[in-house]
């Protein structure tokens, strides 16, 4: 990829590069930068170009971002999205989406293109889309290292009003525990319910003597019981089943109810999940909870 004045430092003229374009030698991905060689241009030389045509100080932004960050459940685009100082004006040509900010445009320094960094490539991907798609991405983000709940609060402080009301929801789960969007939505589901306490969420379980027990995904100790979504799809360093099943098994051994819902029948048949735990719940409140496992607190952070 260069530009034209890139192009002309070389030594080429105006005249032998149009000569190139006509020939179908190089090729004009966006006004004054090319691609040199014939052929389709790949997906990073088209970032590439996007960055050149952008100018200094600009970045990768939102979708664009957290693809090359590699977060998951990202809607499908073609665009590159870019994030420009409020100053600098673009003409916004096919496949090219800007954004322009009066905020600092804080990059990932991993990436040899200025890249937007994880938090704030959310918060900007998020506005205006669905509560679902939004937790989906964040909850992968977090669950898998790239971003903290902490630093995502950060950036969603600074984020526009409008439209943004499904991204600080999905921010309020993660800041709650939650971990995947299957999670949230049980959780919405469990809000509604004024007879029941909401789950601890994502603990750690254990004995007295510190032996671990394993994390749950949500856990009442009142009521000695556990609610799990059934599904390794949405979990970091998903254990096999064999190895979950065995993990159940040893929890239900010391006194446990393991209750487990997959992520299709909490959205499709959510009201007969609910009525299921709350009427775990109300017999694990009768028998009270069990002696000697105690919830081991983390920070919270990415796991």
């Amino acid at each position: 990829m260069v530009t034209r004045a890139q192009a002309r430092y070389c030594g080429l003229t105006d005249a032998v590069v149009n000569d190139r374009l006509r020939r179908g030698v190089w090729q004009r991905l966006l006004p004054g930068t090319l691609l040199v060689g014939p052929g389709p241009a790949s997906g990073e030389q088209w970032q590439q170009a996007a960055i050149q045509y952008a100018g200094e100080g600009a970045a990768l932004d939102s979708l664009t971002a957290l693809k090359i960050h590699g977060v998951r459940y990202l809607p499908s685009t073609d665009a590159i999205h870019l994030v420009v100082p409020h100053t600098r004006r673009l003409a916004t040509p096919e496949r090219i989406a800007v954004r322009r900010t009066r905020r600092p445009i804080p990059v990932d320094p991993r990436h040899e293109l200025p890249v937007l960094s994880v938090p704030y490539a959310l918060v900007a991907a998020g506005i205006g889309r669905s509560l679902r798609t939004v937790r989906a991405m964040t909850a992968d983000a977090v669950q898998r290292g790239f971003t903290t709940v902490d630093a995502l609060e950060v950036a969603g402080a600074a984020a526009p009003r409008r439209g943004s009301t499904p991204l600080h929801r999905a921010i309020g789960d993660l800041v709650a525990g939650v971990r995947s969007a299957p999670e949230a939505e049980f959780r919405d589901l469990l809000r509604g319910r004024l007879d029941i306490p909401e789950p601890e969420w994502n603990v750690t379980l254990a004995l007295a003597d510190g032996t671990v027990l394993g994390c749950v995904d949500g856990y009442c100790h009142e009521a000695a019981l556990i609610h799990e979504v059934d599904s390794q799809e949405h979990h970091a360093y998903a254990e096999k089943r064999e190895a979950t099943e065995r993990r159940r098994s040893r929890l239900t051994s010391y006194g446990l109810t393991v209750l487990a819902s997959s992520p299709r029948r909490i959205r499709e048949d959510g009201p007969a999940v609910v009525e299921e735990y709350v009427r775990a719940y109300g017999l694990g409140r009768l028998k009270g909870p069990v002696p000697g496992i105690v919830v081991l607190r983390t920070l919270r952070r990415a796991a």
